[in-house]
């Protein structure tokens, strides 16, 4: 199953188990987050997520999957991390 969340949706489901979604079972090994680098990110959104969200991610046991394209163009395709 598919759930799409941003990044606050995820720091409060793992810090608060009340607005959890039933679709998304507390068994946090089986959860896999993908996230996307598309180049225009703000320097300061990438020192938040080290500082606040991987090691909440880290302390759940929680997969990480950071994808990039691999060029400019969509046929260029797709890198996983």
């Amino acid at each position: 199953m598919t759930v799409y969340i941003t990044t606050a949706g995820i720091y409060r489901m793992l810090t608060d188990p009340n607005p959890r979604p039933d679709t998304i079972a507390a068994d946090y090994p089986k959860l896999v987050v993908v996230i996307a680098q598309t180049g225009d990110e703000w320097s300061t959104t990438g020192k938040l997520v080290e500082r606040h969200i991987l090691p909440l991610l880290r302390k759940h046991n929680v997969r990480l999957v950071e994808v990039a394209r691999k060029g400019p163009t969509k046929k260029d395709g797709v890198a996983v991390l």
